[in-house]
C-alpha cells in the first residue's frame, strides 16, 4: 500500500579520545582468500527478526581472517533485508533478497534469504476515541481519510459554520486548519495523509493539497477528464499523490490517472486502464511504483488485467495484491490474493447466518504485515434494507469488526494500519452527535 514515516528521534554518544594515543604500526597487505563460503543461521526471518551469517576462507593459511569483521557483507534487497558488517541480516519488509561476502575482490556463494511479515502487534479488544460529538456544542465528526500505516489520518469536525481539519498522530489529535463549510474552493473532506504529515483535501470541484508546516492550500494540478474534475487519489509512502477519474470514450470506458508530488509544477500522465465498473478509480500505490485499481496493475509503465473472477482491493509494498475471487456472481466467494499473474486462494468466505439474499464481499484494504480489512453486504428483512458487516482477515481465520459496548451495530469500516487497527466511525442508535471516529483492534 500502502505507504511510513514516523518521527524519529536520534541520540548521539560522544567518546573522548586520549590525546596520546600511540601510532599504529603500519600492516602487510593481506592477500586474498581463494574461495569463500557464506552459512546463515536461517533462510527465512520475519519483518524485524534477525540472523547470523558467517563466512569462511577456503584456505586454511586464512584463518586469522574468518573473523566477520574482516569481510564485506552485501544483501541484493536492503530495503528487505539489510546486513550489518557483522553479518547480521535484519528483515525489513516482505520479500526476498540474497546476502554474500566479499573479500580480497572473490566473492562467496550466494545465500537467498527469505522475508514473511511480521506478527500483528495488537491490543485485542481495545477501543481508542479519536474525536466525538458533542450535544452541547453542536459538532458531529464528518469524514476521515485513509490511515497511513502507522495510524497517522487527517478528519474532519463540523459545528458551528466551519469545517475543522485534525490530523491524528502518535495517539493525539491536532487541529491544522478551519475553513468555513461555504468556503470559495468547497473544500468539505480530507484525503489521504503523506509521508510527511500533509494531506489532501477534497473539494467540489478538485483536489487540493494542505501543507502542514506552512499551513497553506494549494491546488493539485490534476488536468479535467471528459470535462470532469479528479477527485479520487491514492498517497504513496515515497509522497507521490495518484489521481485518476473516468473517460468516457468514443469505444471504451477507461480510467485516466496521473502521478503528482508536491513541488512538482505538472503532473506525468500514467498508462489508461480499461474500467469494468461505476466508480473504480485508483485503489492503492506502494513504495515499488504499482498503481492499484479494481480489476488491474499499473506495475513498470504497463497495465496488468487480473481477468475476470479477481476483484481487487488491497495491496502491500511487496507488491501482493488482495481481492475476492469466484467463479460466479453468487456463492462461493473467496479471499485471494494475486502474486506476479497467479491468483491464490486463502479463506472461503462465508453467507451470513441465517442465510440473506445478495450476499456480496469485497476487499477495503490490506497492510503490510499480511492482514486484510474486509466487508460483507446483504439483503437484510428489517428496515434497514441492506446489512454491513466487517472484518479483519488476521492469521488464516475471519475477526469481526464491533462497535464499542452502547454503540449501534450499524458501524462503518475505513482504513486498517500495519498493527491491525482498524479506523471506523460509529453511533448511539438515533443520536447524531454522539457520532464517533475510532480506531479499534478487533
Amino acid at each position: 500500500m500502502k505507504f511510513t514515516v514516523p518521527l524519529v528521534l536520534t541520540a548521539s554518544l560522544v567518546l573522548g579520545l586520549s590525546a596520546c594515543t600511540p601510532p599504529t604500526p603500519p600492516t602487510s597487505p593481506t592477500p586474498g582468500p581463494a574461495g569463500i563460503t557464506l552459512t546463515c543461521a536461517a533462510r527465512e526471518i520475519k519483518v524485524g527478526q534477525t540472523t547470523a551469517c558467517t563466512a569462511k576462507a577456503a584456505e586454511s593459511t586464512m584463518a586469522a581472517l574468518d573473523a566477520a569483521a574482516a569481510f564485506t557483507f552485501t544483501s541484493s534487497a536492503p530495503d528487505r533485508a539489510s546486513v550489518s558488517a557483522a553479518g547480521v541480516v535484519t528483515g525489513v519488509s516482505e520479500g526476498t533478497a540474497t546476502v554474500t561476502a566479499s573479500l580480497g575482490g572473490v566473492t562467496s556463494n550466494a545465500v537467498t534469504m527469505t522475508v514473511t511479515p511480521a506478527d500483528p502487534v495488537s491490543e485485542p479488544g481495545r477501543t481508542v476515541f479519536i474525536a466525538q460529538g458533542s450535544n452541547t456544542l453542536y459538532t458531529i465528526p464528518m469524514a476521515a481519510g485513509p490511515l497511513r500505516e502507522d495510524g497517522t489520518v487527517a478528519y474532519t469536525v463540523v459545528g458551528g459554520g466551519t469545517t475543522v481539519f485534525y490530523v491524528y498522530q502518535d495517539g493525539k489529535s491536532e487541529k491544522v486548519y478551519t475553513v468555513p463549510q461555504s468556503n470559495p474552493q468547497k473544500i468539505a473532506a480530507p484525503g489521504c495523509v503523506d509521508p510527511a504529515g500533509n494531506f489532501v483535501m477534497v473539494g467540489q470541484e478538485k483536489l487540493y493539497y494542505f501543507d502542514r508546516k506552512a499551513s497553506s492550500v494549494s491546488p493539485i494540478p490534476f488536468p479535467l477528464v471528459d470535462d470532469d474534475p479528479v477527485l479520487a487519489a491514492v498517497c504513496a509512502s515515497d509522497g507521490r499523490i495518484i489521481g485518476s477519474q473516468k473517460d468516457y470514450g468514443s469505444t471504451k470506458d477507461v480510467e485516466v490517472s496521473f502521478e503528482w508530488k508536491p513541488g512538482q509544477p505538472a503532473v506525468t500522465a500514467l498508462p489508461p486502464v480499461d474500467s469494468g465498473c461505476i466508480g473504480c478509480s485508483v485503489r492503492a500505490a506502494n513504495l515499488a511504483g504499482d498503481v492499484l485499481f479494481y480489476n488491474g496493475l499499473i506495475r513498470g509503465g504497463k497495465v496488468t488485467y487480473f481477468g475476470e473472477g479477481f476483484r481487487a482491493g488491497g495491496l502491500s509494498d511487496t507488491g501482493t495484491v488482495w481481492g475476492v475471487a469466484s467463479t460466479t456472481t453468487t456463492d462461493p466467494m473467496f479471499l485471494a490474493a494475486w502474486v506476479n499473474g497467479t491468483v491464490t486462494r486463502h479463506l472461503e468466505l462465508p453467507a451470513p447466518e441465517p442465510a440473506r439474499r445478495g450476499t456480496q464481499w469485497w476487499v477495503l484494504e490490506a497492510n503490510n504485515t499480511g492482514q486484510v480489512l474486509l466487508g460483507r453486504q446483504y439483503e437484510h428483512n428489517g428496515e434497514d434494507g441492506l446489512q454491513r458487516d466487517y472484518f479483519v482477515y488476521r492469521g488464516g481465520a475471519l475477526v469481526p469488526v464491533t462497535p464499542p459496548a452502547g454503540y449501534d451495530d450499524d458501524l462503518r469500516a475505513i482504513s486498517i494500519d500495519d498493527k491491525g487497527r482498524v479506523l471506523a466511525m460509529t453511533q448511539k442508535e438515533d443520536d447524531l452527535f454522539s457520532t464517533a471516529l475510532i480506531l479499534t483492534t478487533p
